[in-house]
């Protein structure tokens, strides 16, 4: 009598997950001009905030931050200013940092 052999097939080769591709890194566009001249309607002023922040860039923060603050106090109630800085580094300005990376 022989003696059968049966052998199981090897598992298919399932190729490794491949790593996404490496994305752009997040480059918000420069303001223009009029974008940094402190607006009349506070409706504008948190874009007007987010654009004075990425026109200092960020060696130059804290001082673009303090100086915003100062200038738009001369035009709007303090706690107005306070709040469109808030919503603007909240909101707006981590939307780049959460694109970055």
């Amino acid at each position: 009598m022989t003696s059968l052999s049966i052998r199981a097939a090897p598992p298919p080769q399932v190729p490794p997950p491949q790593a996404p591709p490496p994305q752009a890194p997040f480059r918000a566009p420069p303001p223009r001009q009029g974008d940094l001249d402190l607006p009349a309607d506070l409706a504008e002023l948190e874009a007007w905030i987010v654009a004075v922040v990425r026109a200092a860039g960020p060696a130059r923060l804290a001082e673009a931050l303090a100086a915003a603050e100062a200038v738009a106090a001369e035009r709007f109630p303090a706690r107005d200013v306070v709040r469109a800085m808030r919503r603007a580094l909240t909101v707006h300005l981590t939307e780049g940092l959460s694109q970055r990376g």
